[in-house]
């Protein structure tokens, strides 16, 4: 049995939703506790319709975990976590911005505050359709149609997103093409199951769109942390798509030079980065030492942003910067065109947005036409 833990403990919260006001997404993480052979609690959870979901739990060591059961209970808020033999518990107060709670676990009872912000609900500023496509059983995907004729072009956002990122470069877009969005698992109105959330299973959930939409040889269009769920359709069903687009998101969780890790040292999948991963963390965070492989057209457009020679916090080489991945990437995808653009952002379809349809018009005219 743990120790009784008394000490401060510094929380990195991260809130993301685009819900109406009455829903909720919350969290709460506390790293470098004392006494965890991992030194992390945290919690993740949703209100939506009134009613509470516990997205993820996490104490020490124990990996991912999924709450059995949830209570409202005398304005309090209770999440039971039979398998860890753990419960969160907290008093909802009136504006719910806090969860002032603690997880209790045997004889440790370690306090542990959760954020929650509700966001104005996204404003529809185009014209577009939207419809729920079904994936799997219980699973639904918002899937936006902003029209147009020609070659149908799938966009697919980043991180802490949903398709409706693309309202103002879509209406653009669809005057040469057919427009789609999908919001994927997790996010915005799409369904938020307890599980699912691998490249290839964000993969496979873009195939099931594209076969319930009936779409002929589409292009698929990334943007961040959409790269990995692009790649795993490039490299699993060559066939079923036309070409690939990465809109600042050709970076290793979309592809990486396994040459390049530091295997000899004795890292492995394993020892990569880990998180407490709610469906938003396991989204950015999955270890990719697969190299995929991408026998189809491809074009890669990146920000060159302040920090492109710079090595960054996730690197997975001694020299790993933003330009070193665009320069292996275009060693190592013989099929793709790499197109850096100084003094960009990384929504660079919205600071540069002339350039990137100017770069997208040739790579789609490049194409072979759709069969029939």
């Amino acid at each position: 049995m743990m120790k009784m833990l008394l000490c401060s403990v510094a929380l990195t919260l991260a809130c993301a939703a685009s819900m109406p006001a009455q829903d909720l997404t919350c969290r709460g993480v506390a790293y470098d506790v004392p006494g965890l052979n991992d030194g992390v609690i945290s919690l993740d959870m949703r209100r939506r319709d009134g009613e509470w979901k516990p997205i993820h739990g996490r104490i020490g060591d124990a990996g991912s975990l999924h709450p059995t059961s949830t209570v409202t209970r005398h304005d309090s808020l209770i999440v039971v976590f039979d398998e860890l033999h753990a419960t969160f518990a907290g008093p909802l107060t009136g504006n719910q911005n806090v969860i002032r709670g603690a997880w209790t676990k045997g004889g440790t009872r370690m306090p542990l505050n959760v954020r929650c912000r509700a966001d104005a609900p996204v404003l529809d500023t185009t014209h577009h359709t939207v419809r729920y496509v079904a994936v799997e059983k219980g699973v639904q995907l918002e899937v936006l149609d902003w029209g147009g004729t020609g070659r149908p072009v799938v966009l697919l956002h980043g991180l802490n997103a949903t398709a409706h990122v693309f309202d103002e470069f879509a209406p653009v877009l669809a005057k040469e093409y057919h427009v789609y969005g999908i919001t994927r698992r997790g996010s915005g109105r799409s369904s938020m199951p307890d599980s699912g959330y691998s490249f290839n299973r964000k993969g496979d959930d873009v195939v099931a769109v594209l076969d319930s939409l009936h779409l002929a040889q589409p292009v698929l269009v990334g943007h961040s942390a959409g790269g990995g769920p692009l790649s795993s359709v490039g490299s699993r069903y060559p066939k079923r798509v036309a070409g690939l687009v990465y809109l600042d998101a050709a970076y290793p969780n979309a592809w990486i030079d396994t040459s390049r890790l530091k295997l000899d040292s004795g890292l492995t999948a394993d020892d990569l980065p880990k998180c407490p991963c709610s469906p938003i963390e396991q989204a950015e965070s999955e270890p990719t030492v697969k190299h995929f492989d991408l026998p189809l057209p491809v074009l890669a457009i990146y920000a060159m942003q302040p920090d492109w020679e710079t090595r960054t916090f996730d690197s997975r080489a001694p020299d790993w910067t933003p330009a070193a991945q665009s320069r292996e990437f275009e060693r190592g995808v013989p099929t793709a065109r790499v197109v850096r653009i100084p003094n960009a952002t990384h929504e660079v379809y919205r600071s540069n947005q002339a350039h990137v349809l100017e770069e997208m018009r040739k790579f789609i005219r490049s194409l072979p036409p759709v069969k029939p």
